[in-house]
């Protein structure tokens, strides 16, 4: 009944596939090579026009975007709901969506200057640039072709810095006396802001984390729940995982002073 194609590595992808575990739903997997533009063929666009992932694929309808997937799917099924039953919560998950929706585009901005860079300036210019040309939304077009060209140096690696410092800094505070995010139980807040916050973890801003203890301690009890491990650790291939550490060990000592300075 459930289909969902998605990047291994994408993180909205993995809030999508949380979801689906968390709530214990069983889904078919349909892996979209990025790195290749899988996501451009006619075949994907024909689900996603934007050329984006997540689309989960339910009853013959495809649905994008993954804060629409998670709340669709408690909708449908709502059996082991994540979201918070009080309505003042609810709510609070829903600001979570939309600071989220900020941090989202700058993930991109960070992994691909960080660790994917490397790896596409190997391939032949015409193929990489018909990789950009493909990317339907100019302004994140445009975007990636700066990274491509200037890595870590890139005009919107400051900004983005800044997107996560004040993510995790919202976190520290709304966690002051709190366990979660949204309440006082684990809810679709923690599947949307997890795999961002283990984004950067896998990047080699550990530090980042490190540095506020009630964020650390929170992101230890998300990574030790079953459906993250299901959903995240053991999707996202080991070989990525080692790229990422080492190109983002290499890249943190100019991020470091980047982020610090703002």
């Amino acid at each position: 009944m459930l289909a969902l194609h998605h990047g291994p590595v994408s993180t909205a992808s993995e809030r999508a596939r949380f979801v689906l575990e968390e709530k214990g739903l069983a889904w078919t997997s349909h892996p979209v090579d990025l790195l290749a533009g899988a996501q451009h063929d006619p075949a994907y666009r024909a689900l996603n026009p934007k050329g984006q992932v997540p689309t989960l694929v339910h009853d013959g309808s495809a649905l994008r975007e993954s804060s629409v997937i998670a709340e669709y799917l408690d909708e449908v099924f709502p059996e082991s709901p994540i979201r918070p039953a009080a309505a003042k919560d609810r709510a609070r998950a829903r600001l979570w969506d939309k600071t989220i929706d900020e941090v989202h585009p700058v993930t991109g901005v960070l992994t691909y200057a960080i660790a994917f860079r490397p790896m596409l300036l190997k391939k032949p210019k015409a193929e990489l640039d018909a990789l950009v040309a493909a990317i339907v939304d100019p302004a994140r077009r445009a975007m990636r072709q700066s990274v491509l060209d200037h890595g870590v140096e890139a005009p919107e690696m400051r900004p983005a810095l800044a997107i996560y410092v004040a993510l995790l800094n919202e976190m520290e505070a709304e966690l002051s006396g709190a366990d979660w995010l949204a309440g006082p139980a684990f809810s679709v807040a923690e599947t949307a802001v997890a795999p961002f916050i283990q984004r950067i973890a896998h990047l080699g801003m550990g530090e980042l984390i490190a540095a506020r203890p009630r964020v650390a301690a929170w992101f230890e009890r998300v990574r030790a729940r079953p459906a993250f491990i299901r959903a995240v650790t053991d999707v996202i291939p080991a070989p990525v995982v080692a790229n990422f550490q080492a190109t983002g060990a290499e890249a943190w000592p100019r991020l470091r002073t980047i982020a610090v300075s703002g």
